[in-house]
């Protein structure tokens, strides 16, 4: 028994390999090590069923690879999604993984699951006209009308049988019902999507993936730039793209990254200074109060009482009185 996982372990880490050896040039000994790590963790998650924390340790390792899709890990992926019964995604999923230079092992993999998504997607889509059909009837007659007056590129949120996702104004399902809250309306600007699943919050973007875990408290956009406002134990940091943290879970209110001025408003213990984004602090956090109010540097500020203006690296413009 216990020869029998350590053959499975060593077929695991050469399928890995095999992946890894495509895009060696570009990753670092210390990054393949940890890539290695999570998809051991990955696949033992998976093997347990627990396919949503499977995904995630995949997710994660696309972040490290900066995007680059590793053979082994996308064939997890699709094995995931075949678990949670999404044979529409696992489809599209499946279609990326055949473009990638693929292992004997994993090409056998496909053979064994390729026919049971065929086998269930009709199913699915079933699924998928009677959620539909839920939403017209939800709305009714004149709403289903100005609903088909949004453009294309607008979503609409809506909770179906305790499930929530998102559809466009062709009644198309663009993100599946599959979470348990989110925003009712997303409009085109906007990429990137709050969602809450198993009770907690994250980000996905629109086509599903997962840009921020699902295990914070709260979690925003900030600003036009790729910062996420997230809350832990009732107090919120920022992160990037990539998850890495920005600043620490320490602030009382975040507002968000000003485009022109590069630096975020944050309040900590009833004051107000600004964070770059770095998370490096460049006004001093000690204002009563702070307001951005034109398309310029300059900001209002309120400090003991007294008004005056700053700049945005918090130097006096105008005295305080």
């Amino acid at each position: 028994m216990e020869n029998r996982g350590k053959k499975k372990i060593f077929i695991i880490i050469a399928l890995l390999l095999f992946s890894v050896a495509n895009i060696n040039a570009q990753i670092d000994t210390r990054t393949q090590n940890k890539i290695k790590a999570k998809f051991l963790t990955a696949q033992e998650l998976y093997d347990n069923k627990e396919y949503t924390e499977s995904l995630e340790k995949v997710n994660e390792i696309e972040k490290l690879t900066d995007g680059k899709l590793l053979a082994a890990a996308q064939n997890l992926k699709v094995k995931c999604l075949i678990g949670q019964e999404k044979y529409i995604k696992a489809k599209e999923e499946l279609y990326t993984l055949e473009g990638l230079n693929l292992s004997s092992d994993i090409i056998k993999d496909i053979s064994s699951y390729s026919s049971k998504i065929e086998n269930y997607i009709e199913a699915e889509k079933e699924k998928n006209k009677q959620i539909i059909s839920k939403i017209k009837l939800k709305l009714g007659p004149k709403s289903v009308e100005a609903i088909k007056t949004w453009d294309i590129k607008k979503l609409w949120g809506f909770n179906i049988d305790n499930k929530f996702g998102y559809i466009n104004s062709n009644f198309e399902i663009i993100i599946p019902f599959e979470y348990e809250d989110g925003y009712d309306r997303i409009y085109p600007e906007w990429n990137y999507l709050p969602t809450k699943l198993n009770g907690k919050w994250g980000i996905i973007d629109r086509t599903n993936h997962v840009v921020i875990t699902h295990k914070y408290e709260a979690a925003y956009k900030l600003g036009n730039k790729d910062f996420f406002q997230v809350k832990k134990n009732g107090k919120l940091g920022i992160v990037d793209k990539n998850e890495k943290m920005i600043a620490d879970f320490i602030y009382d209110e975040i507002w968000q990254f000003f485009g022109n001025l590069g630096i975020a408003f944050v309040k900590l213990n009833g004051k107000w200074g600004s964070l770059n984004e770095r998370g490096e602090i460049v006004i001093d956090i000690k204002y009563d109060d702070l307001d951005h109010i034109s398309t310029n540097d300059i900001l209002e500020a309120e400090l003991n009482g007294k008004k005056g203006k700053i700049d945005r690296k918090g130097n006096i413009v105008e005295p305080f009185k």
